[in-house]
């Protein structure tokens, strides 16, 4: 008798453990879904962390990357939002050949669902700056280009999720701050918040439950 009631209570403790986690599962799966379709020319020069990070701060809640070639159909899914990421190996086209003359560079550029990290550009970055990176003590290369190019796809993200081209040319502390050269010891080196306004969009998308 005693042993029967064991295993009922065994047996009715796993059941509520069962449905503990069924309901925590379920409610997990009701926040919104980031899908980021990741350029596999970013392995190494990625920082995925870091940008998982940046982005978990901000409010999105389920995240996931899938390496290879983005899906053919990006955009908004009822809640859901897929995007892509792309590691280009030519000079941002963005920049005409008066910018191109005074050495402006282009880290990164967005076309619709689409966020582009232009790698040139980020070198040329790094190499316009070098002198104050190493004298910041900033002299690991690789390190330096994984952070510009992690703020890069950061900053490109939430304009690939909103369809956005809002900046904040006020706040040179954010990822979202419209020009890097101005700030480009914190580019290189720390992964810059989100403005207040920029992080509220996010949330408003992404931190709530859809029942």
């Amino acid at each position: 008798m005693v042993r029967h009631r064991l295993i009922g209570a065994l047996v009715a403790l796993v059941a509520l453990v069962v449905l503990v986690l069924g309901a925590s599962l379920y409610a997990w799966t009701r926040y919104p879904l980031l899908t980021v379709y990741v350029d596999p020319r970013f392995e190494g020069v990625l920082d995925r962390a870091a940008y998982l990070n940046a982005l978990n701060e901000a409010g999105v809640k389920r995240l996931r990357l899938v390496d290879g070639v983005s899906s053919p159909k990006l955009g908004y899914f009822g809640k859901d939002v897929d995007i892509s990421l792309t590691l280009s190996a030519k000079r941002n086209p963005q920049l005409d050949e008066e910018m191109l003359a005074m050495g402006l560079t282009g880290p990164g550029y967005t076309e619709g669902h689409n966020g582009v990290v232009y790698q040139p550009d980020v070198r040329l970055f790094i190499k316009k700056h070098w002198a104050r990176y190493k004298a910041a003590g900033m002299g690991n290369y690789e390190a330096v280009e994984r952070r510009i190019v992690t703020n890069a796809a950061v900053h490109e993200t939430w304009h690939a999720i909103t369809l956005s081209t809002s900046h904040n040319v006020d706040d040179k502390t954010s990822v979202m701050y419209i020009d890097p050269g101005d700030a480009a010891l914190e580019y290189g080196s720390l992964l810059m918040p989100f403005t207040k306004g920029h992080r509220d969009r996010l949330r408003e998308m992404f931190d709530h439950r859809v029942w």
